[in-house]
């Protein structure tokens, strides 16, 4: 009895060790990039709007696709209304809050297990696009 008591002591140890040195051995940014793309890659994102700034004025609506998602293989895509894939790109993360793809970076302003805010600003610095999207149930 005691010597199972003792190995799943020593088996708990073990793995704190073991945790301690892997959040010990990743820096911070490693760590919100991982959770980062943890929670985009999470299912489909639905757009809830999709406005340009200029130089601080009033938004107008532009287009942008409906359904997106982001799988673990780091690939963007686009679905269309009856959930087919009609576009599928690689994406990359830069540094903890910006994503590319399609040849755009894009800053993660939200990101979180219900809403994503993508703002791409353009060479210009005064045009500014805003995707928010909320995740698809």
């Amino acid at each position: 009895m005691k010597s199972t008591f003792f190995k799943k002591i020593s088996l708990i140890t073990f793995m704190l060790i073991g945790v301690i040195f892997f959040m010990t051995s990743c820096s911070k940014d490693d760590v919100n990039r991982a959770g980062n793309k943890a929670l985009l890659t999470a299912g489909k994102w639905e757009l809830i709007s999709a406005t340009r700034t200029v130089d601080g004025q009033a938004g107008v609506t532009i287009d942008a696709p409906a359904i997106i998602s982001f799988t673990s293989a780091n690939h963007y895509r686009v679905y269309d209304d009856q959930g087919s894939v009609t576009h599928d790109v690689p994406f990359t993360f830069d540094d903890k809050n910006t994503i590319s793809f399609d040849g755009i970076t894009y800053d993660l302003t939200t990101i979180n297990s219900s809403n994503l805010t993508l703002v791409y600003t353009h060479a210009d610095n005064v045009t500014v696009d805003t995707f928010n999207y909320k995740r698809k149930l």
